[in-house]
């Protein structure tokens, strides 16, 4: 009696996972379809699953740079906590300008409306724009992120030829709490 129970229970099992199988969105390849409950991992560039089966971590803050004084200078700085108890900031500075142009940045208490006169708190390492027109450097911080984000700091960027009066991008840390 035993026997045929599990037998039974076995056939349904194996009939359920036809019906499963047969019932996937037909514009959907069979390799995008995830099992109910199963967990789905997301990229961070798009939001998407990745093949690791991993959350992709985000940045905690994100920052546009704008252009400022006509200068055709953009990007964008990725503000991360680090450090077990959030203790420190790793900022990633990402900008698109003339290619072989070196511009060095700050974080700084102050608006970007008035960023030749913003006071200057943190140093950034120097960016190189390469010869497709971007750079990319990344400045380890000692400070908190949350001490960051009080609405009052501003990322200021300038060309790296003495010239500090005169900032060519610069976009403002949104206040926030704790990051993810």
């Amino acid at each position: 009696m035993r026997r045929s129970a599990y037998g039974v229970i076995a056939a349904m099992l194996v009939a359920t996972a036809c019906q499963q199988q047969d019932t996937q969105p037909a514009d959907v390849p069979p390799a995008q379809v995830q099992a109910p409950g199963q967990a789905q991992p997301v990229s961070a560039a798009s939001g998407q699953t990745d093949t690791a089966g991993m959350m992709a971590s985000r940045p905690d803050v994100e920052v546009p740079l704008r252009s400022l004084n006509n200068s055709g200078v953009t990007g964008e700085a990725e503000l991360d906590s680090e450090g077990r108890q959030n203790e420190r900031t790793e900022v990633d500075v990402e900008l698109v300008g003339t290619p072989g142009s070196t511009f060095r940045g700050h974080i700084a208490r102050g608006t970007c409306e008035d960023a030749a006169n913003a006071q200057v708190v943190h140093r950034l390492e120097p960016v190189t724009i390469d010869d497709d027109g971007d750079g990319d450097r990344e400045t380890r911080l000692d400070v908190p992120l949350a001490s960051l984000r009080d609405g009052q700091h501003v990322i200021v960027i300038f060309p790296d030829d003495g010239n500090a009066r005169q900032p060519v991008a610069c976009g403002a840390i949104p206040p926030g709490g704790m990051p993810r």
